[in-house]
């Protein structure tokens, strides 16, 4: 038999680990009262829920039948699980988990219940397993929340990598994926603002506005073409805001939306595209006057 507790009892590799203030111990076999036979088999995500809760019907299934290890110390004796994850670190199933005493006593008549309807769990042979759902906190651990390996002497153990439950990171997104949403984002930031209100307006005042935005695109190609030397050292000269003109209010709107799109579209496209998109406009204009 194995100095030290273990899964395999033929690979001493295999011993269990109790943590303990963030450090793990090994834990001399003949502590261990009752092994497991089972291994509850989850994955990272649903043992890392487990091992955080409190909450009877979250551990329950996982104190079945022989999947409760019982261990005693010096305080008394306490009851452990362990788990195996189907994906992360099988490293795992080396962790003692200890089942919280107000879960023990909430979960184990209905478990004993369970393990009592299959009459080969009723045989002489496991008494001792069929003893645990028999556990109470004020008999069993009076004086002591935990076992303390500390106060027991068992040794540390030190690990080459830490045994912790870890959810395995999320697969590698699909380049696809990105380009979509970088798409859908610039999309957001180039819809152009929600239109005032213009219950008041009439023809005319729409017209003022398509003319301002129109003056507005003008001065801003005139600076832009300056800046890049596209005029020649030409001195500037403010265009002059066209005369009011009384397109149909459809085509108004029309010019409209299409001069706060322009407007909004500026400085995400390029330069030459966006001369373009302006010249285009300013020619439908010409046509509507």
């Amino acid at each position: 038999m194995a100095e030290f507790a273990c899964f395999n009892e033929d690979d001493p590799n295999t011993t269990y680990l109790l943590p303990f203030l963030g450090a793990h111990y090994h834990v001399p076999a003949e502590n261990v009262m009752v092994k497991s036979i089972r291994t509850n088999r989850l994955t990272s995500a649903e043992i890392d829920a487990v091992v955080r809760s409190r909450a009877p019907e979250a551990w329950k299934r996982c104190l079945t039948f022989g999947r409760v290890m019982r261990i005693r110390g010096v305080e008394g004796n306490a009851l452990y699980t362990t788990f195996v994850p189907t994906d992360g670190t099988y490293e795992e199933r080396r962790v003692l988990r200890l089942v919280p005493w107000r879960v023990a006593h909430a979960c184990f008549p209905e478990v004993k219940e369970w393990a009592m309807c299959n009459p080969n769990n009723r045989e002489q042979v496991w008494a001792e397993v069929m003893a645990i759902y028999d556990w109470r906190k004020e008999v069993d651990l009076p004086d002591a929340p935990r076992i303390d390996p500390r106060r027991n002497d068992w040794p540390q153990v030190t690990l080459e990598h830490p045994v912790v439950v870890r959810t395995p990171p999320p697969p590698p997104s699909d380049p696809m994926e990105d380009w979509d949403a970088h798409l859908e984002n610039n999309a957001e930031r180039r819809v152009p603002p929600p239109l005032p209100p213009r219950q008041n307006a009439t023809p005319n005042a729409a017209v003022d506005v398509v003319n301002e935005r129109a003056n507005a695109f003008i001065e801003d190609h005139i600076r832009q073409m300056q800046g890049a030397g596209l005029l020649g050292g030409l001195p500037y000269l403010p265009p002059v805001a066209p005369a009011p003109v009384q397109p149909s209010a459809p085509m108004a709107e029309d010019l409209r939306a299409l001069s706060d799109f322009l407007f909004e579209c500026k400085d995400v496209v390029e330069e030459g595209a966006y001369l373009a998109a302006s010249n285009a406009l300013k020619r439908v204009w010409d046509r509507a006057i």
